[in-house]
């Protein structure tokens, strides 16, 4: 070898490096790493092609994540994911697989042949992960999660004829993510699994009318959120305690689950939450834990184009979420036994969250707080609607309210002067606090500001008062973090809580 070069000599006889160790020794190591994240014993393998055959030599059951997006360059085609995923899962056949993660930007999906009645759904050409997906079954993984847009998942007499003798999954979770699955398939998972503790399904355009009911001895946490053409979903589980439901269809799927305490809800049925909290008292009083997702806002529209009726469909729930707006003053939700409460945000910059402060006022045993804020630049002209209420800051002082509240974590803080008075008037509120923590990341910074003298119509610009009143916060992260720890000179006089700025 060349003085000055890093080029190894693999057939350099007297070399010094991983490829000098016994076989015995990398399989041990590799062992220890399956321990922790397969993925980790996967990536080992550049190091040395000795340790990707001799990996298969693993006793203990194993965790497989093969994810595009840690594991090929972005360059890579299809056909080189497949055969990737192909190869590792052929060096696993005979050894026991404790979990199979799959994630993929794009795989080639079976033709369907909507258009030919004559056609039958077992007749579906193969797609490239079928084989996959059966695997899974055969070898008795205990968690099983695919992730592909779009793919077609194989129907239940697809999944019938490749499981001959089959009579039950060991499968503990299962998640689909952007897949195609049927409701059928999901009743089948659910027949065939008696084990199954949690399923998620996330952004499926097959979904329409699901069924999660007794008997399900063990099933405790249960999402389904996005998906588009949901029509019913009934959920009566003794044993559930956590489920997430997210989508514009506004049903309320939560009536017989005596053990249900956490929940997350997004889109319009968060928005029902807030502006309808009497039909959802049936189990708002349980809920120890809630999370609301409102990611997107209500645009505006002419008066002559304006909805105003709900649609309710056939268990009880309603579609527009442009009927809240006429809901001046909503009703407080009952939560009595809550402690933790998630708020994930997307705002104007400068809008109010203020109107939370009376959920926080009707949560007793509230203990936390936690808020994440996605705020964007936007027209300071144009009438878009939060999805909760806006309130301005209280004119009256609040004192000695709330006894539990002891930490508060706001996410995406960008200096505005509207979140500085939230988190003084929470200390007010609640003079238990201990811990303050702020956030300062934001992908706001990145956004190009609004540009009044090009932007704004002529005969306002000047700048305009749409402009100069508006509270654009600070516009590098460097100043929010600035900003946050002058906070700290505003507390009240009595207030103990330790602020903490990142």
């Amino acid at each position: 070898m060349e003085e000055g070069t890093h080029k190894v000599d693999d057939e350099a006889p007297h070399s010094i490096g991983i490829n000098e160790l016994p076989n015995d020794a990398i399989v041990e190591i590799v062992s220890r790493l399956s321990r922790m994240n397969r993925r980790e014993a996967v990536r080992t393998s550049v190091l040395s092609r000795r340790w990707r055959y001799l990996s298969s030599f693993c006793s203990l059951p194993v965790t497989l994540v093969l994810d595009y997006r840690d594991l090929l360059p972005s360059d890579y085609m299809r056909e080189k994911f497949i055969e990737w995923v192909d190869r590792v899962l052929r060096l696993h056949q005979d050894k026991s697989l404790d979990a199979l993660i799959i994630r993929s930007t794009s795989l080639q999906c079976r033709f369907i042949y909507d258009y030919l009645p004559t056609r039958r759904r077992e007749d579906r050409e193969t797609g490239d992960a079928d084989s996959w997906i059966y695997l899974a079954m055969h070898k008795k993984v205990r968690i099983f999660e695919f992730e592909c847009p779009r793919y077609e998942f194989p129907n239940v007499g697809m999944l019938s004829s490749h499981l001959h003798g089959i009579n039950s999954f060991a499968f503990v979770s299962l998640s689909f993510v952007d897949v195609r699955i049927e409701d059928e398939v999901v009743h089948y998972f659910l027949a065939k699994c008696p084990h199954l503790e949690k399923l998620c399904i996330r952004n499926s355009e097959r979904i329409e009318n699901l069924k999660v009911v007794d008997p399900r001895p063990n099933v405790k946490v249960l999402e389904i959120s996005n998906c588009l053409y949901i029509n019913s979903l009934k959920i009566s589980v003794t044993s559930l305690v956590s489920c997430t439901f997210e989508g514009d269809r506004i049903i309320f799927p939560f009536k017989e689950n005596p053990n249900l305490s956490e929940i997350t809800l997004g889109g319009n049925i968060a928005r029902s939450f807030i502006y309808e909290p009497k039909k959802h008292a049936s189990y708002s009083d349980k809920l120890e834990k809630l999370g609301l997702n409102i990611l997107n806002m209500v645009g505006y529209q002419p008066p002559s184009q304006r909805s105003h009726h709900i649609y309710y469909h056939n268990n009880g729930g309603s579609e527009s979420s442009d009927s809240f707006l006429r809901i001046q003053r909503p009703d407080l939700p009952r939560l009595c036994s809550l402690k933790h409460l998630e708020l994930n945000l997307m705002l104007p910059v400068g809008k109010s969250i203020h109107f939370f402060v009376k959920f926080i006022n009707g949560s007793p045993l509230l203990k936390e707080l936690r808020i994440k804020i996605s705020y964007m630049v936007t027209d300071p002209r144009s009438d878009e609607k939060l999805g909760f209420p806006e309130e301005s800051p209280s004119t009256t002082v609040d004192r000695g309210r709330h006894k539990n509240l002891k930490v508060v974590k706001m996410s995406g803080y960008v200096g505005c002067s509207i979140d500085d008075k939230f988190i003084l008037r929470l200390l007010n509120i609640a003079q238990s606090l201990k811990t303050v923590a702020i956030d300062t990341e934001s992908e706001y910074y990145d956004q190009k500001p609004w540009d009044c003298t090009t932007q704004c119509p002529k005969e306002r610009r000047g700048p305009c008062g749409f402009c100069t009143t508006r509270d654009i916060g600070a516009r590098t992260r460097i100043e929010a973090i600035r900003r946050a720890k002058l906070l700290k000179l505003s507390f009240p006089p009595k207030a103990k809580a330790v602020l903490i700025v990142t």
